[in-house]
């Protein structure tokens, strides 16, 4: 109730209530009536990227937070070292998307971990930075 938000059975996700007329009215479950499910991850965009390339990365789920200040996004390579990947406050869509800014990364497969207030994402899409990105292309 705090966060001003409702449940949209419509395709069953928590949403703010200024996005709620996506929903059917009929669709909308108040937040008195439960509570918002756990940040799930959809879909990144792009899953890849050029060396040291600082590529942007879209993120699409449900029950991403109320601000960009509620979430943390780390990326993790297979040696286990992470790396902060920091939310562009202009591109945050209240619940649903954002995107983050990760460093130079080496080249490899890195792990995304999303963590909303102290919850952690059980979904662990997948972001992999190659050395010829020539092929790759691109479009924001």
């Amino acid at each position: 109730e705090n966060y001003h938000c409702i449940w949209c059975e419509t395709d069953k996700s928590c949403r703010h209530e200024i996005n709620s007329t996506i929903c059917k009215s009929n669709h909308i479950i108040s937040s008195s009536m439960g509570i918002c499910p756990d940040p799930r991850l959809r879909q990144i965009y792009p899953t890849i990227g050029p060396q040291y390339g600082q590529t942007p990365i879209q993120i699409y789920g449900s029950s991403l937070g109320k601000k960009p200040e509620d979430i943390s996004v780390v990326l993790i390579n297979s040696n286990q070292t992470t790396y902060p990947c920091h939310i562009q406050n202009q591109s945050y869509v209240t619940a649903q998307s954002f995107i983050c800014q990760p460093p130079s990364l080496p080249i490899g497969i890195y792990t995304i971990k999303v963590t909303v207030h102290s919850v952690l994402s059980k979904d662990r899409p997948t972001f992999q930075i190659v050395v010829n990105s020539n092929k790759i292309s691109f479009s924001y």
